[in-house]
């Protein structure tokens, strides 16, 4: 199923901005290092959504601890969660972050990592810090030997988030792994239940609003 797309773009395009804000500051040194840019991106897409960014209220990013790296493979998991008619709905995507100057250096060690993300989901990608960032699909990772620039399927970053908005993008059995893996506590793929609000209503503070 899919949600009203009406929401889809407005919050691309707040994790677009959130995105270009980090490498702002990555550009005058202020984010040097990769962790650093990892850490700023999900506080300031978090943020913006805290505050309303678009409207959506389930959004929910996180730098995974290095436990959890080490068992996903990944730097970064995001859960969007919302309410449809039918009952409450939840996915995640996992995220495994390099830069764009060390991807070439890089790309082995890429590749085993998208290998280890993908024992978990299909909803794995690698994202690039770059000028502008991207994502590349953790499978197309694998069937490339190298990574020069040209043979990257490139995801601009508004329109792979707006996919994921759209629930074209995302594993929805992935958000109760995490819980049941202790990654993400319960709250933040289980909305209230009793709650008949309106379609993509707020529950709990969740959803997109309608």
């Amino acid at each position: 199923m899919t949600l009203d797309s009406g929401f889809a773009r407005p919050a691309a395009q707040c994790v677009a901005d959130a995105t270009r804000h980090v490498m702002s500051e990555h550009r005058i040194g202020s984010i040097p290092e990769e962790e650093g840019l990892n850490n700023a991106f999900v506080s300031e897409a978090n943020r913006r959504f805290r505050e309303g960014c678009a409207g959506v209220r389930g959004w929910h990013a996180q730098v995974l601890k290095r436990r959890e790296e080490a068992t996903y493979d990944a730097d970064i998991m995001v859960v969007f969660s919302w309410q449809d008619e039918e009952r409450e709905r939840s996915k995640a995507i996992l995220l495994q972050a390099k830069r764009g100057d060390r991807l070439p250096a890089e790309w082995r060690h890429l590749q085993h990592q998208c290998r280890g993300m993908l024992e978990h989901t299909s909803s794995a990608f690698a994202l690039v810090w770059d000028y502008p960032p991207y994502a590349i699909p953790a499978e197309r990772v694998l069937t490339q030997s190298a990574s020069p620039k040209s043979a990257h399927p490139r995801l601009e970053i508004r329109g792979f988030f707006e996919q994921f908005f759209k629930c074209w993008l995302g594993d929805h059995e992935l958000p109760n792994r995490l819980v049941e893996g202790d990654v993400v506590p319960r709250w933040v793929v289980l909305m209230s239940s009793g709650d008949t609000g309106a379609r993509f209503g707020m529950v709990d503070g969740f959803g997109p609003q309608g």
